[in-house]
């Protein structure tokens, strides 16, 4: 019935410990599994046999005493009590516990404050009220009333937890130490404590605890010669000591003998690299040196704070110098494609639908009950869950799929009753094993009485999918070993490399608002020990890992992470560093690995015949392949246009991609904007531009809008609000025009609307030594005659960069010579007459530009500010010439299929939606 607390001054005298530890009338008690697993190994060589009770980790020893004392309290993962949370919060009116972190910060709170709310007493208040009181001094209430409002929260969801049985791991320590006073029950072993700076005051109060019932108690205290560079550490094993004394319970300290004959630890080496990739590199390139001069691989080790988040470079590394890892290549359940399907249909039906889920169950498999482009059309953005009605064939898809119409009650549920619609929506084509693995750990983790609406248990169902790991490949237990730094001091590797060492790795956080200060005080003031942000606990565990005796250490440094953040070395790093080289280190390169090898190979030696010659093509080395060559029959002035501007773009989006008809939206998409507009341009100039009223122009709007749902088949928008701001923006726009275009027929009293959307149809030879003719269409927006013939013609713009004539062909603006040509052809049905002048309006800009104007003859008709303003005949002739001439270059990239990345100007990829698909040789990197 003692308190020893051993003084470690390195972790080479815990090996003398363990050399006399035989577990067989104690337990070690330890911080992760990998230390439990190696301490295991240790007694099964040397006993012959382990006992189940003789090495434990820290959380099963509290786990499984708390279960002894209250056997009806379920210990549930974090992820249902963040759901049972996130339920509990929902109920409640404070419109800031909506935020998407509301329940993580809530779970923090109730984790760090769990030693005041468990021995809280629901009738009289017990340890909540003293908090209460003490919250409500006076001296107290600015600093404290930060956290205030959290407390109340947190204590009235721990109550309905309590009385829900429910308990997760993270919070098992404080909850016992409600039950301190029958500790001394439920332990029967002596304890060997060797948590190091990892052990908690909450932790070191359920020892004293044990302690005083009469089980024997040691304590492994590191004790480095560095101690004295962290003068705030507040280790729990100190304060043990003094509280020890207080209670009169016997404490002896002192410091542990060290194991003869160990071999001193060769110095560590520091390198600092200019990111986190170059870490990687460096490691592997280190351990490669290792394995080459006769080192085991089961002798050496590779540790990062967060190994995951290098992971996915570092296996490929690896892989690529052929080194076995000890650590699993895992994928979790939820990445599987049959389970994303599963839970998106399980997503769809109990909230928003995600256009994503959507299309992931629509096009799954099997036929869908709509095109991709009409679902994209309709389903590019959904704002609610009624939105699924703006399709009736989704609607009876699934009627006939899942017996339901998208959509679930918004209600709450028990645990089976969610699990039978959960499996209602599971398909044949799913894999059957996968799925049972997670409804069986729902029912072997759910209280079966337990009720949340459907939305929340859909969000549980997804967190277990993602917790859940299948191997993909298995671990060589003979490899490297690739784990957290936390769990290196438990692997007995002589020689390590160590990744990541920047301060924000190296710092705990707790997420709370509860300052040290504050915890001191209700320390002092009410006896309550809880846990507080100590952000130094896990760099000093850390310093103590890294200076355990090894044959080779070598400590990395990145300037940036995986993402190109800037990162802050830690103290850990930048002192040792200090301390061997007197000085910190420069930016180094890392050393040189199998993968630069390969990088550097021949061209000719990389990758298979297919891939040599696409890398040749996007080199520009090679001719680019033709494809689609005849698929394209017919011309358009817009087709002209694309295929000038670049060929390749104009494949993407005319034969390559899907039909892009815009999205059903609150706002109207651009394409159909520009139709409404020109068909209430059309309205109003069939009836000649005649002066209307704001009611009158509505009444036009109203009816262009219905012309065009009617050709459509559906709406212009996605609500009638929607519309009535739509009509206001059109009304604007329609009476610009028409108040411009009746001050033009003030002008010019004889200039009436003789055609709008024009149509024409003519033929146009190929080119070259081919007879073949190409069927050239289109229809200009509007013909204006003057009574002695004059003809001027007009296009519609949103918006243009090239209202002039002058630019139009220099920037492949083919359209209004497209029209003048066909003109000139006689497809347009109008009086004869001549081309007085062309004209683009640009509506966003609201001004019609200079656009043609034939100066001859037409004195009258346009105003000439400079005698070099207008056009002649001859500059209109001679740019449908070079129109003539694009037209056969065009005709021979669609003959011959020679849609290749060669935009007419470069400035235009910038802009191109389809950049990243494109391999032009200037978007490479240069090599």
């Amino acid at each position: 019935m003692a308190i020893e607390i051993l003084r470690l001054p390195t972790s080479h005298h815990r090996l003398s410990l363990l050399e006399r530890f035989d577990g067989k009338s104690a337990t070690w008690v330890v911080a992760d599994v990998r230390s439990k697993l190696a301490i295991q190994r240790r007694l099964l060589l040397s006993n012959g046999f382990v006992d189940g009770h003789s090495v434990v980790r820290a959380s099963e020893l509290w786990s499984s005493m708390l279960r002894r004392l209250e056997p009806d309290l379920q210990i549930v993962s974090r992820e249902l009590i963040s759901v049972s949370i996130a339920a509990q919060l929902a109920k409640r009116k404070e419109p800031w516990l909506v935020a998407p972190g509301a329940a993580k910060t809530a779970f923090d709170y109730i984790r760090q404050l769990l030693p005041v709310l468990a021995t809280s007493d629901v009738e009289n208040g017990g340890s909540a009220e003293l908090l209460d009181e003490w919250l409500a001094q006076e001296e107290n209430a600015p600093s404290r009333e930060r956290w205030r409002s959290w407390y109340q929260i947190a204590l009235e969801i721990w109550r309905e937890l309590r009385s829900q049985k429910l308990c997760t791991a993270g919070w098992v320590a404080g909850v016992l130490v409600a039950e301190r006073e029958r500790l001394g029950t439920v332990a029967n072993r002596n304890l060997i404590v060797d948590l190091g700076a990892e052990l908690s005051h909450v932790e070191a109060e359920l020892l004293l605890a044990i302690a005083d019932a009469g089980i024997n108690v040691t304590i492994l205290r590191p004790s480095p010669n560095w101690e004295s560079d962290y003068p705030d550490g507040r280790l729990a094993a100190d304060w043990l000591a003094k509280r020890s004394a207080d209670r009169e319970i016997p404490c002896t300290v002192k410091t542990a003998e060290a194991l003869n004959g160990r071999e001193l630890s060769a110095t560590p080496t520091y390198k600092r690299l200019p990111s986190a990739a170059a870490e990687v590199k460096e490691a592997v390139a280190k351990v490669r040196e290792w394995l080459d001069c006769g080192v085991d691989a089961s002798e050496i080790g590779i540790a990062a704070p967060d190994l995951e988040a290098y992971w996915p470079v570092l296996s490929l590394h690896l892989e690529a110098e052929g080194i076995s890892s000890a650590k699993s290549v895992v994928s979790m359940l939820h990445s599987f494609p049959d389970m994303m399907k599963w839970l998106a249909r399980l997503r769809i039906r109990t909230g928003i639908p995600d256009s994503r889920d959507l299309e992931m169950d629509l096009f799954g498999e099997g036929s869908s009950p709509l095109t991709f482009t009409s679902f994209r059309e309709i389903f590019a953005r959904v704002y609610e869950a009624s939105d699924l009605e703006l399709s009736d064939k989704v609607l009876k898809y699934f009627e006939a799929e899942y017996r339901d119409r998208g959509r679930w009650p918004s209600e709450v549920a028990g645990r089976d009753e969610f699990l039978i619609r959960a499996a209602s929506v599971l398909r044949s084509t799913d894999d059957s094993v996968r799925a049972i693995r997670v409804l069986k750990t729902v029912l072997e983790e759910c209280p079966p009485d337990l009720r949340f609406d459907y939305a929340q248990w859909v969000k549980y169902l997804s967190e277990v999918t993602a917790r859940i790991e299948i191997p993909v490949i298995m671990a060589d237990p003979g490899g490297v070993a690739c784990l957290g730094l936390a769990s290196l001091e438990g692997v007995e590797c002589s020689h390590v490399v160590i990744m990541g060492l920047h301060e924000g790795a190296l710092r705990s956080m707790h997420g709370t608002a509860i300052h040290t200060t504050d915890l001191r005080a209700i320390e002092r003031d009410l006896g309550f020990v809880i846990d507080g942000e100590d952000r130094k606990r896990t760099e000093y565990e850390a310093r103590w890992i890294l200076s355990q005796p090894r044959r080779a250490t070598h400590l990395l440094f990145a300037d940036t992470d995986l993402g190109g953040t800037v990162q802050t070395p830690s103290w850990s790093w930048i002192s040792g560093a200090w301390a061997v080289a007197s000085k910190t280190p420069e930016i180094d390169v890392p050393l040189v690995t199998r993968f630069d090898e390969q990088m550097g190979r021949q061209f000719d030696s990389v990758g298979s015949k297919s891939q040599r010659q696409r890398l040749r093509r996007e080199t520009d080395q090679e001719p680019q392949p033709t494809f689609a060559a005849g698929v394209v029959q017919s011309l358009s002035a817009s087709l002209i246009d694309d295929v000038s501007k670049c060929a390749l773009r104009f494949a993407f989006q005319r034969i390559l991609g899907p039909r892009d008809d815009g999205a059903l939206d609150l706002d109207i998409d651009h394409r159909r904007r520009g139709t409404l507009q020109h068909k209430i341009f059309e309205l109003l100039g069939r009836a000649q531009w005649r002066p209307h009223t704001d009611e009158e122009l509505l009444g036009v709007v109203e009816q262009a809008k219905s012309e065009l749902e009617e050709k459509d088949g559906r709406a212009l928008v996605r609500t009638e609000a929607a519309w009535k701001s739509l009509q206001r923006r059109m009304l604007r726009v329609a009476r610009w025009l028409l108040e411009f275009e009746i001050a033009e027929r003030r002008r010019i009293p004889d200039l009436r609307t003789e055609s709008c959307e024009a149509v024409f149809a003519g033929e146009v030879h190929a080119g070259g030594d081919s007879d073949k003719m190409y069927p050239l269409r289109g229809q200009v927006d509007r013909i204006d005659t003057r009574a002695d013939g004059r003809k001027v013609l007009i296009d519609y713009k949103n918006r243009t960069d090239t209202p002039n004539f002058s630019k139009w062909t220099e920037k492949n603006f083919w359209q209004p010579l497209v029209y003048a040509y066909a003109y000139e052809k006689g497809w347009l049905k109008t009086s004869p007459g001549e081309i007085a002048g062309i004209f683009i309006y640009d509506i966003q800009k609201r001004k019609r530009g200079n656009g043609l104007r034939i100066r001859e003859g037409n004195e009258d008709m346009f105003e000439f500010k400079l005698a070099s303003q207008g056009e002649t005949r001859e500059d209109l002739r001679s740019a449908i010439g070079e129109l003539q001439s694009q037209i056969r270059y065009v005709t021979g990239v669609l003959d011959r299929g020679e849609f290749l990345p060669k935009p007419a100007k470069l400035t235009e990829c910038d802009r191109c939606a389809w950049q990243m698909a494109c391999r032009a040789p200037h978007l490479e990197l240069d090599v």
